[in-house]
C-alpha cells in the first residue's frame, strides 16, 4: 500500500510540472506575423490584440505588445530633416533601456536589465540606416523576434546607376547583406 501512494504522489507530481510548464512557457505556440518596423526593415511578431503602436515627430516608431511584454523601439536615420535629433532620442531610450549584464547564447547577445526584470537587444544597420531596440520578460519571444529581422537597403536612381557603373568597370559584383 505504501508503494501505490508513493507512485500515486510521484505521478501527481510529474502531471503538475508537466500542466504548469505547458501553462505558463510563454514562448509556446505563439503565432508570428510579419511586420515593417521601419520603411527598410521588418520582423516577424507574436499575433495578439493588446498592441499599442505610434510614431512620434521625429519618425521613431513605438510598439508595444501587452500579451507577451515586448516592446520594440525603431528609427531609420535616413531623413536629413529628422536624423540628428531622432538619434539623440533614440540614444537616450537606449541607455535607459539597456541592462548592464551581458548574456551570450550561441550567435545571439542580450543584455538583461535587472531593475526592469527585461532582456534587451540593440541593432544597429549602418547599411540601411535602421537602428533598433526590442525588449521582452521572455528571452524565447525576444529571440525568435531578433531572428526574422530583415532589412532592405533603399537606394534611389543616382545610387543604382552609380553602382552599375563601378560593376561594369571593374568586372565585379557587389553583395549586400
Amino acid at each position: 500500500m505504501d508503494k501505490k501512494i508513493a507512485i500515486l504522489i510521484v505521478a501527481v507530481f510529474c502531471l503538475l510540472c508537466i500542466g504548469s510548464y505547458m501553462l505558463f512557457e510563454p514562448g509556446r505556440n505563439v503565432t508570428y506575423h510579419q511586420m515593417n518596423l521601419t520603411n527598410s526593415c521588418s520582423a516577424q511578431v507574436p499575433v495578439t490584440d493588446k498592441i499599442s503602436e505610434y510614431t512620434d515627430n521625429l519618425d521613431i516608431h513605438y510598439y508595444c505588445d501587452y500579451d507577451y511584454g515586448l516592446n520594440i523601439t525603431s528609427f531609420n536615420n535616413a531623413s536629413p530633416v529628422t536624423g540628428s535629433q531622432g538619434m539623440l532620442r533614440f540614444q537616450k531610450i537606449k541607455a535607459e533601456t539597456l541592462g548592464t549584464d551581458e548574456i551570450s547564447d550561441g550567435n545571439f547577445t542580450c543584455y538583461k536589465n535587472n531593475k526592469l526584470g527585461t532582456y534587451t537587444v540593440f541593432v544597429e544597420d549602418p547599411k540601411s540606416n535602421n537602428f533598433i531596440l526590442m525588449s521582452s520578460k521572455d528571452k524565447t519571444i525576444l529571440q525568435k523576434v531578433y531572428d526574422s529581422l530583415e532589412a532592405r537597403i533603399l537606394v534611389d536612381d543616382n545610387e543604382l546607376q552609380q553602382m552599375y557603373a563601378e560593376n561594369s568597370t571593374n568586372n565585379s559584383s557587389s553583395h549586400y547583406y
